[in-house]
């Protein structure tokens, strides 16, 4: 069976839509009932969705994808639905904002977006010349009506005390067979301008031809007394400085700005003299054009609807029944709030509102994907839409053009590199070490093993964000409140000192922040249990698909009850895990939810192994020094080995640093380094002769865990031996130095086998542990392994 061309129904699709504007516009000088057009773009929409839906690739992404919308439609229909002044207009408002929503800009999937973007541009070209065509005719009948209805009073004489009588006729036949009022006017020639100037940007043939329509447009703007239009205008130019502007082009831009001030003045003052209410108040709603009068009634209807308003169309009515006849929406006839912020509070009451402010952080994330100017376009068409009403509950060309362009630059984000969040402690390293200037710096290896999760998921096209915990007690830092600096790669949240505070804080923080964020999967540090229990909420919430790593099992770590409990929770919520041991699985995963086996991940750039040269005589322990490490069965079985060819150096800090410093003090061979910074430390192990991992292995949790700091000694290419713990894998121990139980007995034979070996045999057990660990443990192969149970689960 022949492959369906979605690209060809896609741009099939969009020309439905394009035609909607066009009929409209065609309509101001034929008359005749363009509505059909609407209703026949939302149809093919609906059935282009419905299909792809269908689609076996797209149904399993759709819900996700497009949930902010499906959302939206669902509590737009519930407030017509639950509105007794709900008519046909309503569901003719709901199709037009089922064309914003989800018309224009849902895509299957499938196509090739340089097609579809090909036909964009073909469209733009349409309504460029469409548009220029308004624009000649417009001049031409302003400039001889205007002299054939009284000559001595057309524009290019008219006096000032005229201005309000010139306005009116150079209105009526400027716009009477051409455009209906001078708002549309404004905004279409607003919309042809912009594109001239984006094609202008592209470096198109026809500039001549662009630069006339410039010239004309931005005349037409100025005499259209459209002051939402002037104030998108002045907006633009400020964004276009920002984005590119040298002095040149900000001095230029200050005349244009004192040009549209003047312009919005000009048509202020017109409406001034429309109006006869004295005093401050009535000048101000004069100057507004009534909007401050329209705007403070739409919060008297919140107030009586807050919940889902009074449903799309219905503002009129509900005005008449229960405001009373003499509110301007019942004087002037009004049934929208000419702002697109009052309009949804008011006919989608704050439900709806909190729905449109997701699909804003939305449309934000989409529109960093397309050209500068083409986003600012859309910003200034919702700085305009403040004032007056040109994107959703309307017909006009924006309506189609705006959600087109977020399609677009949606599509080209869920098609380009993944988001990832990480969710954890990780910091940014010179951030890590600024902070924690005291003797005691927090979980570096923690910090490792999240830095090389994020390195692994970035070298395989993923664009990581490490939302973070900053860990903090008196123990590490001295402020009470302190505020990082946040970056692309780095989000931390606000760090307070104060018990129960920072976790209740951080918890909210990383919700929120997940909530609005534009990650498509999320990977957690479970025992990071403050954000990440907010963060996997927020991604169930959202449906993003939310993995959590388990280091450790938080009934062996702690004697706090609520701490486990949480941790617990966390570990059920998430969707999948990334587990060091087989039985981190049977343990803690009964609904056999997707899960891969992870002992840890190195990044083979992180130290160099070179061929030959002489070893330092030491034998390095890193880690925390408790007891349960096997820290005492080490200094026995040295002891007793009694050599004086080697030193014993251990490298860490905790609880029993002063019990071990009594036998060092006793041993001049054995030396306690304290911590030192992991990158130090690495060059440190990589000139050693011997790494060691002495932990007995008689204790429950052995089975559960696996020892990071192992991974992180075989890939300096040192020789290494550690005791046979049950989360250890027997492949390994084909590289590595066997201490049995961890017992000192056991380890000082391996000592009496260890001097039996000369450097060749050592050095050789060195390279191939790290070559292993290299081959089959880097990061970027460890991480496409998460990336593929992300994939899975989505």
């Amino acid at each position: 069976m022949k492959k369906f061309n979605w690209t060809r129904f896609k741009e099939f699709q969009l020309f439905m839509v394009f035609l909607v504007p066009m009929a409209l516009l065609a309509q101001f000088a034929v008359p005749f009932d363009g509505s059909v057009f609407l209703y026949a773009a939302a149809l093919v929409s609906l059935i282009f969705i419905m299909a792809a839906f269908f689609h076996s690739r797209e149904k399993k992404r759709f819900a996700r994808r497009y949930q902010a919308e499906i959302i939206t439609m669902i509590v737009l229909a519930v407030a017509i639905v639950r509105s007794i002044y709900s008519d046909i207009y309503s569901v003719i408002r709901l199709m037009e904002v089922f064309v914003f929503l989800m018309g224009c800009m849902f895509y299957s999937g499938e196509e090739d977006l340089n097609e579809i973007r090909k036909f964009i541009q073909n469209l733009f070209d349409i309504i460029v010349v469409w548009i220029f065509v308004y624009a000649v005719l417009s001049w031409l009948f302003g400039f001889f009506g205007s002299i054939i209805l009284r000559p001595d009073h057309h524009f290019l004489s008219a006096h000032y005390e005229d201005m309000e009588f010139w306005q009116r006729t150079l209105k009526q036949f400027t716009f009477g067979g051409i455009y209906r009022n001078g708002n549309q006017a404004g905004i279409y020639s607003f919309v042809s301008l912009v594109l001239s100037i984006y094609f202008l940007r592209q470096k198109s043939r026809y500039s001549g031809f662009h630069k006339l329509n410039i010239i004309l447009e931005f005349l037409l703007i100025a005499v259209s007394g459209c002051r939402s239009v002037l104030v998108a205008l002045m907006v633009g130019i400020l964004l276009c400085v920002h984005e590119w502007g040298n002095k040149k082009v900000k001095v230029i831009s200050r005349v244009v700005i004192l040009a549209g001030v003047a312009a919005v003045i000009a048509a202020t003052f017109v409406k001034i003299g429309d109006y006869h209410e004295t005093g401050t108040i009535g000048m101000i709603d004069a100057m507004t054009g009534n909007r401050t009068r329209l705007w403070a009634e739409c919060l008297q209807i919140l107030k009586r609807e807050p919940w889902f308003g009074v449903g799309l169309n219905n503002l009129l009515d509900y005005a008449y029944v229960h405001l009373g006849h003499n509110v301007m929406f019942v004087l002037r006839g009004y049934n929208n709030a000419h702002s697109i912020v009052f309009n949804i509070l008011a006919m989608t009451g704050i439900t709806g509102t909190v729905c449109f402010l997701f699909l804003l952080r939305k449309h934000h994330w989409a529109s960093m994907q397309v050209d500068p100017f083409l986003r600012i376009f859309c910003i200034t068409m919702l700085v305009a839409d403040c004032f007056d009403i040109f994107l959703i509950f309307t017909d006009k060309l924006p309506t189609f053009l705006y959600p087109l362009i977020m399609g677009y630059g949606y599509q080209k984000m869920i098609r380009g590199k993944k988001d990832t969040a990480l969710v954890s402690a990780l910091m940014d390293p010179d951030v890590y070490f600024s902070t924690y200037k005291k003797k005691e710096q927090p979980g570096q290896q923690v910090q490792k093993f999240n830095a090389l999760i994020k390195k692994g998921l970035e070298n395989n096209g993923s664009h990581v964000t490490a939302y973070t915990a900053v860990q903090v007690s008196s123990k590490l830092v001295d402020y009470r409140v302190h505020r990082f600096h946040n970056t692309d790669d780095y989000h931390y949240s606000l760090s307070f000192n104060i018990p129960g505070i920072k976790n209740i804080y951080q918890f909210f923080a990383a919700f929120f922040d997940l909530l609005l964020s534009r990650a498509d999967y999320c990977v957690v540090d479970v025992l990071s249990f403050d954000n990440a229990l907010g963060a996997v909420l927020a991604c169930r919430l959202k449906g993003i698909p939310v993995v959590g790593h388990v280091t450790d099992l938080p009934e062996f770590m702690t004697n706090a009850n609520i701490y486990t409990f949480i941790v617990n929770a966390i570990i059920r919520l998430c969707q999948g895990y990334i587990f060091l041991t087989p039985m981190m699985n049977k343990r803690l995963n009964p609904k056999k939810k997707p899960w891969i086996l992870m002992e840890g991940l190195v990044d083979p750039d992180e130290v160099e192994i070179t061929d030959g040269g002489e070893r330092e005589k030491s034998i390095i322990f890193a880690g925390t020094l408790y007891k349960v490490n096997g820290i005492f069965e080490l200094a026995e079985a040295f002891n007793a080995w009694n050599t004086n060819e080697y030193e014993l150096y251990y490298y860490g800090v905790g609880k029993e640093e002063k019990n071990l410093s009594k036998i060092t003090d006793q041993n001049p061979h054995i030396h306690l380094m304290g911590e030192m910074e992991n990158h130090q430390l690495v060059q440190k192990m990589s000139h050693a002769s011997l790494l060691i991992n002495p932990r007995p292995v008689h204790q429950k949790i052995v089975e559960y865990s696996f020892p990071s700091k192992l991974i992180e000694y075989m890939n300096t290419g040192t020789y290494t031996a550690t005791s046979r713990l049950a989360g250890i894998p027997e492949e390994y121990f084909a590289y590595l130095g066997d201490l049995g139980e961890g017992s000192a007995e056991d380890i000082l034979s391996f000592f009496h086998q260890f001097e039996q070996m000369n450097s060749g045999e050592m050095e050789e057990k060195g390279r191939e542990a790290a070559a292993f660990v290299r081959e089959n443990k880097n990061c970027t192969l460890q991480a496409g392994r998460i990336l593929a149970l992300l994939k899975g689960i989505a």
